[in-house]
């Protein structure tokens, strides 16, 4: 995928794409859709999943690197809510086995049910 944090182009005419890798976590891409008699479209996505449709190379490379950002800032959230608690808490260190699996909750929910798992909820309390 080419230099890591940085947008590297791919492809050329109607083929063209661009790639954006964040780590080893996030691929954003932004791609060129011809239409017939139509403007070429520009479709965005991260880690393979789709999220909008856009009109110009810039506007789809905005929203990939908007969506990875809000990514990038819910995990660092998640991080330090459960870091605090980390010298008074035993229960960081095995929060692993209390995790909720992707099995018991729909990836939609897991943010939100990890949220609210009894040594993060003490962690806050205190």
């Amino acid at each position: 995928m080419g230099n890591r944090g940085q947008w590297s182009r791919w492809g050329r005419g109607m083929c063209e794409g661009w790639s954006l890798e964040i780590g080893t976590t996030f691929r954003g891409s932004v791609v060129r859709q011809d239409r017939i008699e139509a403007a070429p479209t520009w479709l965005a996505s991260v880690n393979s999943a789709y999220l909008s449709e856009h009109p110009d190379r810039e506007s789809a490379m905005a929203r990939v690197g908007a969506n990875i950002e809000s990514h990038i800032e819910m995990v660092l959230h998640d991080r330090e809510r459960v870091g605090r608690g980390r010298g008074s808490n035993k229960c960081y260190a095995t929060c692993c086995s209390h995790a909720p699996s992707h099995s018991e909750h729909p990836e939609s929910q897991t943010h939100a049910s990890w949220a609210n798992h009894s040594c993060v909820t003490r962690q806050s309390e205190q």
